[in-house]
């Protein structure tokens, strides 16, 4: 089926070249903020701006963790729809009922 619809040209070629260094140059953009998103959970460490308070090994073994845990994932589950449907529950349930909730409690009740 791929063959009859695209054919092997070489701008075909070009672009699916073009489309793996997108994801590979990509991925660790994104593995960023999980990284410090963890390293903050795990050691409760600020990063003030301009200097780095953890050490780059501990960032390094974490990013690849996250890089090995995501690979594992992406090969084990054969249907994308159940990540899509999981990652939905989720953040539906966090946006509609847990969200407005904090920020009533948070924000400041006005005097009457």
């Amino acid at each position: 089926y791929q063959r009859r619809v695209h054919g092997d040209t070489i701008a075909v070629g070009i672009g699916r070249l073009m489309v793996a260094i997108l994801a590979a140059c990509s991925y660790p953009l994104q593995v960023h903020p999980c990284t410090r998103s963890v390293m903050n959970l795990i050691f409760r460490q600020s990063n003030p701006v301009g200097g780095i308070t953890s050490p780059w090994v501990r960032r390094v073994c974490i990013g690849l963790l996250v890089c090995l845990l995501t690979y594992v994932i992406a090969m084990i589950v054969d249907n994308l729809g159940l990540i899509f449907s999981i990652i939905g529950a989720t953040g539906s349930t966090t946006l509609c009922y847990i969200i407005p909730a904090i920020f009533y409690i948070k924000l400041p009740k006005a005097k009457q």
